[in-house]
């Protein structure tokens, strides 16, 4: 089974609340579309769209006040034009057991520090074996802008863009490569520290190509 993730990650073998996620680098050379295309794809991360994609939280370690903001970004992501790829709502839980058994959740870790990223979040997904997690890194405020310097992010652009990963959508290429289209300069998965959360046609093109 291929594994992969973003760019910013590493090949990784780590047990985090009984979790095994493998991840390469190597993604930009495995992605299944080239730099002339529209989108890029890691590939399909869920098997089947049968049932709503619901995301498990730890109370623990996730406020409350983030819910409506990730439920937010979960519906950004809810039946594109072209998808059926449905989302649900945060399964915000304070049960350790519940987190652990779960397939797909959202946490706060120490980003930087376990894996050397300055990223507000990382995404560790498996293709084709319907499972992700997404962290969020806990040295980050989360406001109504970006300040990349005073690492100050806009949670709901940041949740959004790593569920994209969660999908199974890469980065369209770099932020500073100069073939890229308008489209996917303005696209969500486009990682530039701005304020966007609305998947543009970039965006809805690559789940109506996966889902």
């Amino acid at each position: 089974m291929q594994i992969l993730y973003d760019e910013e990650s590493y090949l990784v073998k780590m047990n985090n609340a009984k979790k095994l996620s493998f991840v390469t680098l190597l993604v930009l050379l495995l992605s299944s579309t080239s730099t002339a295309d529209a989108y890029k794809l890691d590939g399909r991360i869920w098997t089947s769209t049968t049932n709503a994609k619901s995301i498990t939280a730890y109370s623990v370690n996730i406020p409350s006040t983030y819910i409506a903001k990730i439920n937010n970004s979960l519906s950004d992501w809810d039946l594109l034009p072209g998808s059926s790829l449905n989302t649900g709502t945060v399964n915000y839980t304070s049960s350790l057991a519940v987190f652990d058994n779960a397939k797909f959740t959202i946490t706060r870790l120490d980003v930087q520090s376990m894996f050397g990223s300055q990223a507000p979040a990382i995404t560790f997904s498996v293709v084709g074996g319907n499972s992700s997690q997404i962290y969020l890194d806990d040295s980050w405020a989360w406001s109504a802008y970006f300040d990349e310097s005073a690492k100050i992010g806009h949670l709901r652009t940041v949740v959004t863009h790593e569920l994209g990963h969660s999908w199974g959508i890469a980065h369209p290429w770099t932020r500073t490569d100069p073939n890229m289209t308008a489209a996917e300069r303005a696209s969500v998965m486009n990682a530039t520290m701005t304020v966007k959360y609305t998947p543009n046609s970039d965006d809805i093109a690559a789940m109506a190509a996966m889902y």
